[in-house]
């Protein structure tokens, strides 16, 4: 029987940045692609955005946000879209300041009626927040509810000089925003009522928490680091973190990306920038996760992975080349299936 097609969407970066000075982005594109084969096929694409780094689908599937990464402003933004899922349009519904530069992440909750965006360019250099958490109001984004800054530094003075906010993500029981800041080597968790500051937890001096995601069913969370490549395992409960084991990428090379959990929640896998590749990690019964294998990117710099609804495929989107795809086997093994030719993509996400 042919399997489906669905509808997958990549960030692309339009304009220079430090790490893509020559760059071939439009936008925001979309492609319909076969999970039988992986062929895609090109849907339209927004061009009205610049450089929308990273991107995150709503629960329902219904809206899509996006952020702008720039250098070189005073504050960046996050933009809310309609997704049309017949035809792979969007439509513009709003954008709002994240009140800081070089936005890097955003997320929705899980009702979809907030969204949070993370600055990495926050702190002291320039003034800004942190993380900003936005309602929407009337299907249009509303200013920030909250501003959050975060004061300190880490060991590395040419990546930790300040705070470096990478990530924003509410927790799976929606009653905490968990933040992982990569210059000062901290993972925050705020309330999601009042925002106050429940907990944090300290990593290695130097670590560079990069992104966070939980576990959908049980009460584990798992940390990618950029600066030390390593995952973290840790139980949650109650707006807190308790360590469980680190595992480091091998070979531990610098620059951690993106982490995504398996549809079925017992592989992970994370972007290895320094070895161009992906690396998966088992997740035991302890809800450990333990380094098993890499594979190839398919091209430069890993940025960030998706898996499709169904499980079967994962896309890869390599800013230096373009979106691998791969086939994903029940054991967690992966193999090249396609490529997506589309300039500069940083981000993926599927339907």
């Amino acid at each position: 029987m042919r399997m489906p097609r669905t509808l997958l969407f990549t960030g692309c970066v339009n304009q220079p940045l430090s790490y893509a000075r020559k760059v071939s982005g439009k936008g925001i594109a979309s492609f319909f692609v076969d999970e039988a084969t992986g062929a895609a096929t090109a849907g339209p694409v927004f061009t009205d955005i610049v450089n929308p780094t990273f991107i995150a689908l709503s629960p329902d599937g219904s809206r899509l946000a996006a952020i702008s990464e720039t250098e070189d402003q005073p504050s960046d933004s996050i933009s809310l879209f309609s997704v049309n899922a017949e035809t792979g349009g969007l439509l513009l519904l709003g954008r709002q300041s994240t009140r800081g530069t070089v936005a890097c992440h955003c997320a929705f909750d899980a009702t979809g009626s907030m969204i949070g965006a993370a600055n990495y360019s926050a702190g002291d250099k320039p003034a800004g927040d942190a993380i900003t958490i936005h309602s929407i109001e009337g299907n249009r984004p509303g200013e920030a509810l909250t501003a959050i800054a975060h004061a300190g530094h880490g060991p590395n003075q040419q990546r930790q000089e300040h705070s470096h906010a990478h990530c924003v993500r509410w927790t799976p029981d929606h009653r905490f925003i968990a933040v992982a800041d990569l210059g000062i080597d901290r993972v925050r968790l705020y309330r999601a009522d009042d925002f106050t500051l429940e907990s944090e937890i300290a990593l290695p001096p130097g670590s560079g928490p990069r992104h966070i995601v939980f576990h959908p069913t049980k009460p584990f969370a798992y940390l990618m680091a950029e600066l030390q490549p390593a995952v973290t395992s840790f139980a949650y409960a109650d707006g807190r973190l308790a360590l469980l084991s680190t595992e480091p990428v091998q070979p531990p090379v610098s620059g951690g990306s993106g982490i995504v959990i398996a549809p079925g929640a017992t592989h992970l896998f994370v972007g290895d920038r320094g070895n161009a590749a992906v690396a998966r990690f088992d997740i035991g019964s302890d809800g450990i996760a333990r380094y098993a294998a890499s594979t190839p990117s398919g091209g430069d710099v890993p940025r960030d992975l998706a898996f499709s609804r169904s499980g079967e495929l994962l896309a890869v989107a390599n800013v230096l080349g373009d979106v691998a795809l791969f086939r994903h086997a029940p054991d967690g093994a992966l193999s090249p299936l396609s490529h997506i030719a589309t300039g500069n993509p940083t981000a993926v996400a599927f339907l």
